[in-house]
């Protein structure tokens, strides 16, 4: 036998012997057959096959490991290897596994690197954005600019208005606002009274303090103190186009204002019932004595509380939900301070105290889409104490107000309002009609007409009211 045929007759022996066990090892383990219609899968040839089934993961390491080296790419041999379908699923599952684990190794380096201090804060705009974004560092932020602006005609048949018959531009209001520090936020309104010949001064600057406390918070610097259900609120954000004749008689022509400190505690009723208290103490920001008169044909509004040092303030006010489309709101005020008087008929002054209390009622119906009906009473009442009582007197006043919002850019008003004098016992009452058209959130025409009766005669008077503003305008609003 030649040599030839011997190593044939050889080679076939050896074939028959290995398709012999592999099916011996098929029929044991159903797993270990081979997978007849999947294409084969190949790895590097520096894995060696006799290896495979021990060191699984040492064979995927090596396979990425050899991917991913350009170095290796032109030694590599591209012979394909056989696996089996169980070590191929293992291999994935182990690669998905490392795969989950760089993940959250990842994220917890992101999420534990201290940040950085702020004179290291990169100063690209993007990457300080996206540090302003991710970390919710809203001191970090530019702050809200508003300006708003409102001028008014004041047509009127009494001759003791000294703006009677005459358009101006009545205010502009430009509003700062935003955070200085996580949970401080900082607010500004800057004041001009063009029509009054008044330049721009700080009508409010004051720092909030968000959750000093459980429900706490803390107000500090110049603000209009809480008294009365609109006594936070800027002219702009009123339902009316004048003051109302109550509060300008017997607490202030505007608002009351001061610097100090103002405590508003969130009380804890539960979720049925809203319930705030407010405590205050406060210098008088503008600190003028008030003038009244005797004489019937000068009166043309009262002093209000006059307060010219320290006063403080005090208001509780509670809202409740009455089924799913009325709300009922009641709130009680006082405020007691230093005050002076000037009677400039018997040139006679006094130095004292002056109390105001009030109490204001506010019910709301909402109808369909965004119709609603608000109805609104409140009550004021002027005491003054000590020497002040030689030259004033006790005097009180409220207002009635029914508001019906018709569609989501008109509503109409009636107004009725009575007011007693601090200087005398003469009364002044008033009813008017109100039409505002709302253009957008920050553009409304508002047109009041006005009959009214104080000492010395009756008027009639109309108020055309256009204000408008710019910017993101996040005032208190109705």
């Amino acid at each position: 036998m030649s040599l030839n045929k011997y190593a044939i007759g050889m080679a076939a022996v050896a074939m028959q012997c290995l398709y012999s066990g592999a099916a011996h090892a098929a029929a044991a383990n159903p797993e270990d057959a081979p997978i007849e219609d999947a294409p084969p899968i190949t790895a590097p040839a520096n894995v060696s096959p006799a290896t495979e089934p021990q060191v699984q993961d040492n064979q995927a390491q090596n396979s990425i490991e050899n991917t991913k080296s350009p170095s290796n790419t032109e030694t590599q041999d591209n012979t394909p290897v056989t696996i089996t379908k169980s070590q191929w699923e293992q291999f994935l599952a182990r690669q998905q596994q490392l795969e989950k684990e760089l993940a959250a190794l990842k994220g917890q380096s992101t999420n534990t690197s201290p940040p950085l201090p702020a004179e290291e804060q990169p100063l690209d705009d993007t990457a300080a954005s996206t540090t302003r974004a991710t970390s919710g560092n809203r001191s970090l932020l530019l702050p809200d600019i508003s300006l708003v602006t409102t001028g008014k005609f004041n047509g009127t048949n009494d001759r003791r208005d000294g703006d009677r018959n005459r358009f101006s531009l009545e205010e502009a209001e430009i509003g700062i606002q935003g955070y200085v520090y996580p949970n401080v936020r900082a607010d500004a309104f800057i004041v001009a009274a063009p029509g009054e010949g008044e330049a721009f001064n700080i009508e409010e600057g004051y720092l909030t303090f968000i959750g000093l406390r459980k429900n706490l918070n803390l107000v500090v610097g110049r603000k209009f103190a809480p008294f009365g259900r609109t006594g936070e609120q800027h002219p702009h954000s009123w339902l009316y186009s004048r003051q109302l004749l109550a509060r300008q008689n017997l607490v202030a022509g505007e608002n009351l204002s001061g610097d100090g400190l103002l405590v508003r505690y969130l009380l804890p009723t539960g979720k049925k019932l809203f319930a705030n208290l407010d405590l205050g103490v406060f210098n008088a920001a503008e600190g003028e004595e008030g003038v009244i008169s005797n004489d019937p044909s000068q009166i043309t509004n009262g002093p209000g509380a006059s307060f010219t040092n320290r006063f403080y303030t005090a208001r509780l006010w509670a809202s409740k939900a009455i089924g799913r489309n009325n709300e009922l709101e009641v709130g009680a005020s006082w405020a007691k301070g230093d005050s002076a008087l000037h009677n400039e008929d018997f040139d006679l002054g006094a130095i004292g105290k002056s109390q105001v209390t009030g109490a204001d009622i506010t019910w709301r119906r909402f109808f369909s889409g965004p119709k609603r009906l608000l109805l609104r009473g409140e009550y004021f009442r002027y005491q003054p104490k000590g020497d002040l009582r030689s030259i004033a007197n006790s005097a009180s006043g409220y207002y009635a107000l029914a508001n019906y919002r018709f569609n989501k850019r008109d509503d109409v008003g009636l107004l009725y309002e009575k007011s007693g004098f601090p200087g005398n016992n003469d009364h002044e009452k008033a009813l008017s009609l109100i039409y505002t058209r709302q253009f957008t959130e920050q553009f409304y025409f508002r047109l009041q007409g006005i009959r009214g009766d104080r000492p010395g005669g009756s008027y009639n008077q109309i108020i055309g009211q256009l204000t408008w503003g710019l910017g993101p305008h996040t005032h208190n609003l109705e």
